[in-house]
């Protein structure tokens, strides 16, 4: 099941200083040697994708910057072998056999039309290019026995699709770029994925030492792990967002008591005269009332440029504890103030 895959969840940059920085390769090579030792062992995975949904291709069209542009959505897969045959879909072993000499083999679905398929081909030819090490590249239609797993959590894309091209990849035909991606992390980006079993049999202290990756703390979790990680550290920040946000609609609140509090001190006797001869509280206290209501506006605004809706439903308890506050302080011991005047 999907959910006992392990993947990379996290790492450490230990005395890689240089490699983090691109200065040098030399942790790209360490993570490649270590994978090329276990490629094709049971439970050893490669497994990568790409959605191209209708954002994405529509933003390609957009931008010119993509030559050739399907019409319809599909994924793009990077599978190593074994990873299609243990998920239902058996590969011709003489493709596997080109894939291990080198050569980039693609799967393209035969559930794509003609015509996107070609436009897929072209572009492929046109970004699969390693000037260092050029490969040679072969596409193949292929029907798919079973759906694949699209590994993305992000897009409105289906979770499952047979609407797939297939890059079989193998340590003898990675390009640099893939090379680099085996040190990648989390539920999308990582790359190399093991099982349970696997996982305990090739990541350990011993391997790790001898390919110079102890230091960098592989941390492999099943995506459910992961996951509920992610969900954990999700909850905790909804929470400290949500303490903070209730400390600062409090600060507000007991700024704008004290500064009600002041004014009432500071104008008392106008205020009173006022009130005794009738005139409204909006107008009484004007000045406050268009400070508050310019701070809300303010707040409003904030919040529709940076489309939070939280923040607008927000801003509308704030001004409702506002107007509770402001008639609350304003009412207070307002007729024995009056008739304390007037004796």
């Amino acid at each position: 099941a999907v959910k006992d895959i392990h993947i990379l969840s996290g790492t450490e940059q230990g005395n890689d200083e240089s490699s983090m920085q691109g200065n040098s390769d030399k942790l790209d090579e360490d993570m490649y040697k270590w994978y090329k030792l276990i490629a094709g062992k049971d439970g050893v995975y490669i497994v990568s994708s790409e959605i191209y949904d209708n954002k994405t291709l529509r933003k390609n069209r957009q931008s010119g910057e993509v030559k050739y542009v399907p019409n319809n959505p599909y994924c793009e897969f990077v599978l190593s072998p074994n990873y299609l045959k243990d998920t239902g879909n058996n590969v011709d072993p003489s493709l596997v056999k080109k894939a291990n000499e080198g050569t980039r083999v693609y799967l393209v679905s035969s559930s794509i039309n003609k015509q996107d398929r070609e436009l897929i081909k072209k572009s492929i030819r046109e970004e699969d290019v390693d000037k260092e090490n050029p490969k040679k590249i072969e596409f193949v239609e292929y029907t798919f026995e079973k759906k694949l797993f699209t590994w993305n959590a992000d897009s409105d894309y289906e979770s499952y699709t047979d609407k797939a091209v297939v890059l079989l990849s193998t340590p003898n035909n990675m390009i640099f770029m893939e090379k680099g991606s085996l040190f990648a992390s989390g539920l999308k980006n990582s790359y190399l994925k093991f099982t349970k079993e696997a996982k305990q049999k090739y990541v350990n202290d011993r391997i790790l030492k001898k390919y110079h990756l102890f230091d960098n703390k592989l941390t492999f979790k099943s995506v459910s792990e992961h996951v509920d990680g992610i969900q954990k550290r999700l909850s905790e920040t909804i929470q400290l967002f949500t303490f903070g946000i209730i400390l600062l609609m409090v600060s507000i609140l007991i700024f704008l008591a004290i500064i009600i509090s002041l004014y009432k001190v500071t104008f008392e006797e106008e205020i009173i005269i006022k009130r005794f001869m009738g005139h409204n509280r909006a107008r009484i206290y004007s000045p406050l009332v268009i400070l508050c209501i310019l701070v809300l506006v303010l707040d409003f605004i904030a919040s529709i440029l940076i489309r939070c809706r939280i923040s607008s439903a927000l801003v509308l308890i704030m001004g409702i504890f506002e107007i509770i506050l402001f008639y609350i302080a304003i009412e207070k011991g307002a007729y024995k103030r009056i008739v304390s005047f007037l004796k």
